[in-house]
């Protein structure tokens, strides 16, 4: 991968980042997917109560979607298997993300 494709790579993702942030964080506000605080906690973490998140679907959309896109102009349309590899990684890092958010939100363990 040249710099150029690397830059065009970041500008697609960050492009698709924004978009997707104005329709996804109000879905995500609509459907009440915001952090939830312990009591115990600081009284300066109160106010992040309500904070949407599940955010990280935002970026983990934007990169496979920048990936695959500029995978497929820059050459015959194949995806190598380093990069194959390296996107079921970050897929793998992403539920474990959600699994995390998942319990906080649904299951009110903020633990």
């Amino acid at each position: 991968m040249t710099l150029v494709t690397t830059m065009m790579a970041i500008a697609v993702a960050f492009i698709i980042s924004v978009l997707s942030g104005f329709i996804i964080l109000p879905i995500l506000k609509r459907m009440k997917f915001g952090q939830s605080i312990r009591e115990e906690g600081p009284q300066a973490h109160q106010k992040k109560a309500g904070t949407p998140t599940m955010g990280g679907l935002i970026f983990i959309i934007s990169i496979i979607i920048s990936t695959l896109l500029l995978s497929y102009l820059q050459g015959d349309g194949v995806l190598t298997t380093q990069t194959i590899v390296l996107l079921i990684v970050f897929v793998g890092f992403g539920i474990i993300g959600f699994l995390d958010d998942f319990i906080i939100v649904v299951l009110k363990r903020n633990l």
